[in-house]
């Protein structure tokens, strides 16, 4: 299990977190192409989906404390 290797996760969140941000999931996604964005109930451009997955990832990387907690939560258990 990669839990118990695991001694650094608050540290490579953070310094994830300083990398991370709506232009860098902007410039990820404008590497996408239009054919894998598909049109679906109230996002009908490739450009409407890139935007929903920018706002996604965004509130994902604003979350991210909760899955940091809750990996020393399940590793504390572990170990």
């Amino acid at each position: 299990m990669l839990l118990s290797s695991a001694n650094a996760i608050e540290a490579a969140a953070e310094a994830l977190r300083e990398r991370l941000s709506p232009p860098v999931f902007e410039h990820i996604l404008g590497q996408v192409p239009d054919a894998w964005l598909l049109p679906e109930p109230g996002i009908s451009t490739p450009a409407a989906k890139r935007a929903a997955y920018v706002d996604f990832l965004d509130r994902r990387l604003g979350a991210s404390s909760n899955f940091v907690q809750e990996a020393l939560r399940a590793r504390a258990e572990l170990v």
